[in-house]
């Protein structure tokens, strides 16, 4: 927008398609923008202008375009959803990307590297996935696929004791290759989740800002769940870790 397009507008802030220029604008799940915004994409991509909202005059960009989606766009244009015109000017060239169920020779390469990019956001020593365990992240069908796979992985990452995540670390549907079966052994949740703060405040030195950020929760819910499991944390140690009240090792 301009300055002075509307109120607050302090100063000229550049939208995403004005800073991709010379480089990549992606635009991710394309098939979920509303009608309306597809209609002023259309325009930008016939001729690459644009106008800064407030703006008096045109501007042109020199990007590439790349767009993804998980939505079937043929069904999407039939049911007047998706413009056809639209699709025709994105779909120069198309890269159909199977499911992972349907590409099992991936999943060890993206497992390892889902499992460096966690165990650097969580600080933690565990560096590799034990034979058993990659052996049931291949043969599992993966309905939720590589994001599946990441929550998995990251898990697996905070469960793991050692320096390789373990089959224990797995969650069982995945061991099982499919929902948790009878015979499997029970699993308390509260108590996993209990664990799970515990562990990650450990491995923070009492830092609930930090623990929260590696749990994925917000420091307001990390205070709540420490009353309700009735965690205190006391003094930090030499070694880092925090001396937690009222835990089971």
């Amino acid at each position: 927008h301009e300055k002075g397009a509307f109120t607050g507008a302090v100063k000229t802030q550049p939208g995403k398609v004005e800073t991709a220029e010379g480089g990549t604008l992606f635009l991710d799940e394309i098939g979920e923008i509303s009608l309306a915004l597809q209609a002023k994409l259309l325009r930008f991509l016939a001729d690459r202008t644009f106008f800064r909202v407030g703006g008096a005059r045109p501007r042109s960009v020199d990007v590439r375009i790349v767009a993804a989606t998980n939505r079937d766009l043929a069904q999407a244009m039939k049911a007047g959803q998706f413009r056809e015109d639209l699709y025709y000017r994105l779909a120069v060239v198309t890269i159909p990307l199977p499911p992972l169920r349907e590409r099992r020779e991936d999943i060890p390469a993206l497992a390892r590297h889902l499992l460096e990019r966690v165990r650097a956001r969580v600080k933690k020593s565990v560096r590799e996935i034990a034979p058993a365990a990659m052996r049931a992240l291949v043969e599992y069908t993966w309905p939720g696929n590589v994001r599946e796979l990441e929550n998995v992985i990251e898990r697996a990452v905070i469960l793991a004791d050692g320096a390789a995540v373990e089959l224990a670390h797995i969650p069982a549907e995945v061991r099982t290759g499919s929902a948790p079966q009878a015979g499997d052994p029970p699993v308390n949740l509260e108590e996993m989740e209990k664990w799970c703060v515990r562990r990650a405040l450990e491995r923070t030195g009492g830092k609930k800002g930090e623990a929260a950020q590696m749990l994925g929760i917000s420091w307001p819910t990390l205070n709540k769940k420490l009353r309700d499991y009735g965690l205190e944390v006391g003094n930090v140690r030499q070694d880092g870790a925090s001396d937690l009240e009222g835990v089971s090792p």
